[in-house]
């Protein structure tokens, strides 16, 4: 969850990196297409910063996230 509540779910896509992404109250807010990588965990910082961990490869990627528009 980021600082506003929103909540990011990681879809487990071996091919892709891909995140849905809800409002507090669970309305669809969109979805975060990224690397074509396995990724195993994910987390957001306050300052809008996505961090996303490769499952094979252990490589970290960082995506910036507007907060103010959720995606």
């Amino acid at each position: 969850m980021d600082q506003k509540g929103n909540l990011y779910i990681l879809l487990n896509v071996p091919a892709r990196l891909t995140i849905y992404v809800f409002s507090p109250e669970g309305i669809f807010r969109g979805k975060l297409l990224g690397v074509k990588d396995s990724v195993d965990r994910i987390t957001i910082l306050d300052r809008g910063i996505l961090y996303a961990l490769s499952q094979d490869t252990h490589y970290i990627y960082g995506f910036r996230v507007d907060l103010e528009t959720n995606l």
